[in-house]
């Protein structure tokens, strides 16, 4: 008797632990005006079309230039269409990459440029770019409040400017590692709906623009395919 008496107290404890937990779990967290983090997740910047493009023109320039050739052409005309709504500093870097990846899809053509290092001058400066599109489009929606929408921008721009660095050789820099890691910092801070100061948001945005200004600097232009070239005896 004594034995199913445990025995029934345990399963409704049981039961009740599990309703509780089950409760708990369902129940969303809420961000900056009220966005849910229920069932979203941050963008995932390798689903970025104009990235992945780069990184499969990168990958294919030495076995299939031809197929290199074609994802940068396509690459280049993607930024072309990212610029169309975008001002400011955001806009002349779109141009500039587009511009730049037009002139490396010709000489890949050509046969001038068959390896990546050759070529991580140009991809680096588009992924800068692509950063500083992100950067601004994260601008746009914390006008609006929309944390959710913010974070993932941040967490994208966070993305394009770490594979700047790091095809410019700059992985070390304290300007690339500083603004990578506020970026993420951010992004997380705002999907999460906690740990961060609406009124430093902004700030925050901005700081994280000065720096892909900074990283873009750093970033050396591609030598010509005359200059590249050994000479002859």
């Amino acid at each position: 008797m004594r034995k199913s008496i445990w025995a029934a107290a345990l399963l409704l404890c049981g039961g009740l632990a599990f309703a509780q937990g089950s409760e708990q779990g369902q129940k969303p967290e809420e961000g900056v005006g009220g966005s849910s983090m229920s069932g979203q997740a941050a963008m995932e910047p390798s689903q970025d079309k104009e990235g992945q493009l780069l990184e499969k023109a990168r990958s294919d320039l030495q076995s299939d230039p031809k197929e290199a050739a074609r994802s940068i052409d396509k690459a280049a005309a993607e930024l072309k269409k990212l610029r169309t709504d975008m001002r400011g500093p955001a806009r002349q870097e779109l141009s500039r990459a587009s511009q730049e990846l037009e002139r490396l899809g010709r000489d890949v053509r050509s046969g001038a440029v068959s390896r990546p290092e050759d070529a991580d001058p140009t991809f680096a400066s588009a992924e800068n770019a692509l950063a500083a599109y992100h950067q601004a489009r994260a601008k746009e929606h914390w006008e609006k409040r929309d944390a959710q929408k913010t974070g993932q921008e941040l967490e994208a721009t966070a993305h394009h400017l770490e594979l700047a660095s790091k095809h410019a050789g700059l992985g070390g820099k304290d300007v690339a590692v500083t603004t990578v890691h506020d970026a993420r910092k951010l992004s997380g801070d705002l999907l999460e709906g906690a740990g961060f100061v609406p009124s430093e948001v902004g700030k925050g945005i901005d700081d994280v623009g000065k720096g892909i200004e900074r990283v873009g600097k750093e970033i050396k232009p591609r030598q010509s395919a005359a200059r590249r070239a050994p000479p002859t005896r």
